[in-house]
């Protein structure tokens, strides 16, 4: 059963939709600009203002669903000029955009990497004013959905940034090698996108397992879930069942501290399917060997054109120890400035991320700048 929450009714000038992933966004905001946060799940959020119910009647007597009535609701009472979200895969900003075509609508990407044909995660018709995504990739799949009129900026992940500004840790390399844990703890055995990936995962994890025993480098993994949640004993039983020898060392998740970014950091090379942490640690010149440009995932997951500017020495077509030792071994003996120079187009198409024009501060310039063109 959802319980209610209660907002200040005072007029706002940014609405941050959902509480998830507000943290970062909050990075996103001028510091003159009045905000709020309004949550949109598991909770039904309300203010106690006279009109709020009148604005509901109203949106219903359009048709509108008593959900949307309720949400429109609330955007008219606290009157904000800007709306920021990273539910990037969501049609709720769209549906918000639609309805305020006058507020400055923004979603920032928290980490879709799949093609239009994926059904866990559409790009919708209707979008929003301006998205900033991770690279080039993401323009391509909104032209290809036909959606012309977008503002899109590839700038980067927002994750990333805030991993950057909150660590202390040392970036001295502790592994050789970081196996980045796609594991889905689920109980429908009949997803089919579940199934395969966790059955991929598995072989790819095995024959790194085997090369890390046989020629004694070391190895960590960047779980996917916390001590605390749901399926990490099940993942940790996985790894365990698999890495006979414990050549391995399991590293739960901590997304407080965000302790895979650290691993990951830490790591001289990243193993991973298509984790969204490979793509951004690919983006800021780690060296990244991908498992997931398999054929077999491409009618499934429609990944195939997120792998179209990629070096082949970062992508494994089979996951026989043969392959990935001479992959390996190639990421091993490149020079690091050859790395970058032969990666660049790659990782400007996959994750643009730079120090100097970091995802905070251009969404921060465009909110300043609305917000001083739209003083009352």
């Amino acid at each position: 059963m959802k319980k209610i929450k209660f907002l200040k009714s005072h007029n706002v000038d940014v609405l941050i939709v959902d509480e998830q992933g507000a943290e970062q966004i909050m990075m996103c905001i001028p510091n003159s600009a009045s905000l709020c946060i309004l949550p949109v799940r598991n909770v039904i959020p309300l203010i106690l203002h006279y009109s709020l119910i009148l604005r509901i009647f109203m949106h219903l007597s359009k048709n509108k669903k008593i959900k949307d009535a309720l949400l429109f609701s609330l955007i008219d009472v606290l009157k904000p000029k800007v709306l920021i979200t990273q539910i990037d895969n969501s049609n709720l900003m769209s549906k918000i955009h639609k309805e305020f075509p006058n507020k400055l609508t923004i979603s920032v990407q928290n980490g879709y990497r799949c093609g239009l044909k994926y059904p866990n995660g559409s790009i919708y018709p209707v979008s929003v004013n301006a998205f900033y995504g991770f690279g080039d990739y993401e323009k391509y799949l909104f032209k290809k959905r036909g959606i012309e009129n977008i503002d899109y900026v590839g700038a980067g992940s927002l994750s990333y940034e805030l991993y950057k500004k909150q660590t202390n840790a040392s970036s001295e390399i502790k592994y050789d090698f970081c196996f980045i844990s796609q594991f889905e703890f689920t109980d429908n055995t009949d997803n089919p996108h579940h199934l395969i990936c966790d059955e991929f995962n598995e072989k790819l994890f095995l024959s790194l397992t085997k090369i890390c025993k046989k020629f004694g480098f070391s190895l960590a993994v960047a779980m996917k879930t916390e001590i605390s949640e749901a399926g990490y004993f099940d993942e940790l039983e996985l790894f365990t069942s698999i890495d006979v020898h414990r050549t391995a060392k399991l590293i739960p998740n901590n997304s407080l501290i965000k302790k895979s970014y650290e691993v990951a950091a830490t790591s001289n090379i990243l193993i991973t399917l298509n984790s969204t942490l490979g793509f951004e640690f690919f983006g800021v010149g780690k060296k990244v060997l991908f498992g997931f440009s398999n054929p077999t995932f491409d009618d499934l997951w429609d990944t195939h054109g997120s792998f179209k500017a990629f070096p082949d020495m970062n992508l494994l077509n089979n996951y026989t120890v043969e392959s990935m030792l001479s992959k390996l071994n190639f990421l091993i003996d490149i020079d690091e400035n050859k790395y970058i120079e032969i990666t660049k187009n790659a990782r400007k198409y996959s994750m643009n991320y730079s120090d100097d024009r970091t995802p905070s501060k251009l969404i921060k310039d465009r909110i300043s700048k609305f917000l001083l063109n739209n003083k009352i």
